[in-house]
């Protein structure tokens, strides 16, 4: 699955994040740390597959959208989407910051490596 520059049809610019790769996302998502997984895939790109508890919600999101998947702007927040040169996950850190969310990491290998790796994932239909 390729996901080059039209991944995303937001053109801002991109910024660093936090990061955490796929040990360490498994390790939360295992211990049951309140977190809030987002997969910013869209159109041809997003083939159904979540990481688990994953919502999805593309960059280009409305605040209305983002504020009801993520009520609360210092909720620990993972975003991703299909590998490390998809920037759909960058553009959508970014809107999230703007709009004040503090505490975003960035899963870059993104559900590529999730299913190398080996671990589940669930069928969603949008």
């Amino acid at each position: 699955m390729e996901c080059g520059s039209q991944c995303s049809s937001t053109k801002a610019t991109l910024v660093e994040y936090g990061h955490i790769d796929t040990r360490g996302l498994a390790t939360l998502i295992s211990s049951k740390v309140p977190l809030v997984i987002l997969d910013a895939r869209q159109g041809k790109w997003d083939d159904g597959k979540r990481i688990a508890h994953a919502q999805t919600l593309p960059d280009g999101a409305t605040e209305e959208q983002i504020k009801r998947l993520v009520p609360v702007k210092d909720a620990l927040i993972v975003v991703y989407c299909s590998n490390s040169q998809c920037p759909a996950s960058n553009y959508l850190a970014g809107q999230l910051s703007e709009l004040g969310y503090t505490n975003i990491l960035k899963y870059k290998e993104g559900i590529q490596e999730w299913i190398h790796s080996g671990l589940p994932v669930r069928t969603s239909h949008g």
